[in-house]
């Protein structure tokens, strides 16, 4: 088979492409639950609603019909794929269980799994997915609700954690404006064109470097190590390990609107956010758990459509990130190790705060993802990290607010879930929250099988419910 390709990917878009091949990273999803359920039926030729739906969200999104080639190194390129075959790509699950709290870890553990999963034939397959799952009774005592879940599982080089999100807002929006439905629409979608790419973040941000900047990162990356200082002593969990078993394992906690809305309201009067506030509650529950941890680095991921300018609409699919790194000070350590107040819980969430509202109105200038494009071999870059120090402690990415249609449909979102696959390179844990409008927050936490234990996290996730709880009841976290 002739193969057409479209345009090369640039280092943003590399970056992914390469640690999915190389088995540093495979993929993201995002998940929302409806109410009622979309369709009785487990066969997509049967379900004319979702089947125009998906139809739609193909036909109008240019990365949802390519594949990549030669994604492992430099060189790798987008291709052109004619004909999409919506069967397999649209799967059904009916999840036995006696409680929606069993089949939200199900949903979980079915997050894990397809983020693990890794794409076949790239070259004439889009690396994308869609499974619809929903509760079915195995106990007397227990009445599934009518409700189902659309999972979308994606390759992270054609998609960001926002542009997973908008996929989810697309599909909302599909399914409530439809009209006139065809019974017979066709489930293999034939004699496509070529499709336009959107500009990669190289090209639709104008990033600049200073001189300055741009020695200091290529001296940290390439100088001799005997010339360099040490770097930060931190708590990493396990050293990066490229031969354990690549399995990502999910839990998740729902935040209910109204503890949300008391949350917010009190980062608002403290001058911070709720992502800073996150890191905070981790870092009181990390400094309990791992006492003799020397230190603590966090990374929240930043997206980078506020500075586009190649004039594509914010919901355009495709990658724009950035990240900023924040490191806790041994005087703030050593507070949350002898017991923090919440006077020091708000006041480190304000500087938090502070230090990334000052990243972000720097940009588009001296950040790192420009320099990406000075890596040369990507197989290199990723096995000189086997055996070294995680750079991270953990991570936090929130992606926002999953916005509803104005006006109601026949379905409405009851509660949304974003996940990605563990990072082999990365944090040995992350934090992915997803908000739906006017509704509760899900918070998946991830983390790669034997690289922590799973006490921690389930001690980490007893100890933000606790937090959460106890703000609400009294105005603490203590």
């Amino acid at each position: 088979m002739t193969i057409t390709t479209l345009r090369e990917l640039y280092p943003v878009e590399l970056y992914s492409s390469t640690r999915h091949e190389l088995g540093m990273y495979r993929g993201v999803v995002v998940s929302a639950r409806y109410s009622p359920a979309i369709t009785a039926s487990d066969d997509l030729a049967s379900s004319p609603a979702l089947l125009s739906a998906v139809t739609s969200l193909v036909l109008d999104n240019p990365m949802l019909r390519v594949g990549i080639i030669n994604g492992e190194n430099t060189g790798a390129e987008f291709t052109f794929i004619p004909k999409i075959d919506l069967s397999k790509h649209v799967f059904f699950q009916t999840m036995p269980c006696a409680s929606m709290e069993e089949y939200q870890a199900i949903v979980a553990n079915t997050h894990g799994e397809l983020a693990d999963e890794v794409f076949e034939d790239l070259a004439s397959t889009p690396p994308w997915k869609i499974v619809l799952t929903k509760p079915q009774s195995n106990s007397s005592s227990f009445t599934a609700p009518d409700v189902q879940d659309i999972l979308f599982s994606y390759h992270h080089s054609m998609l960001d954690g926002m542009a997973g999100r908008h996929v989810q807002e697309a599909l909302i929006s599909y399914l409530t404006e439809q009209k006139d439905i065809k019974s017979d629409m066709p489930l293999v979608l034939e004699n496509l064109q070529p499709p336009q790419l959107p500009n990669p973040e190289e090209l639709a941000v104008p990033f600049t470097l200073s001189a300055s900047y741009m020695a200091s990162v290529l001296w940290k990356e390439f100088a001799p190590a005997m010339l360099k200082p040490a770097p930060a002593n931190i708590w990493y969990g396990e050293p990066v390990n490229r031969s354990l078993l690549f399995k990502s394992n999910v839990r998740c906690i729902n935040m209910p609107a109204a503890t949300l809305k008391a949350l917010l309201a009190a980062c608002k009067e403290h001058s911070t956010s709720l992502t800073a506030l996150l890191h905070v509650l981790i870092l009181k529950s990390m400094a309990k758990q791992v006492h003799d941890a020397p230190g603590f680095n966090t990374a929240t991921p930043i997206s980078m459509r506020p500075y586009v300018t190649d004039g594509a609409p914010e919901t355009t699919l495709r990658c724009l990130t950035s990240s900023f790194n924040y490191h806790v000070s041994a005087a703030t350590l050593a507070t949350f190790k002898a017991g923090a107040t919440d006077e020091d819980v708000w006041k480190t969430a304000k500087h938090f705060r502070e230090l990334l509202s000052k990243k972000v109105n720097s940009l588009p200038a001296d950040d790192i993802m420009p320099m990406l494009k000075y890596v040369s071999d990507w197989p290199t870059f990723w096995g000189k990290k086997d055996g070294k120090a995680r750079p991270d402690s953990w991570e936090i990415s929130n992606i926002g607010i999953l916005r509803l249609p104005k006006e109601a449909g026949k379905w409405t979102v009851k509660s949304a879930l974003f996940s990605g696959s563990c990072m082999v390179a990365g944090g040995p844990f992350c934090l992915n929250t997803l908000t739906v409008a006017g509704g509760e927050m899900t918070i998946a936490i991830t983390w790669q099988q034997d690289i922590v234990p799973v006490e921690m996290i389930e001690q980490l996730s007893t100890d933000l419910k606790a937090s959460f709880s106890s703000f609400v009841e009294s105005k603490t976290f203590f």
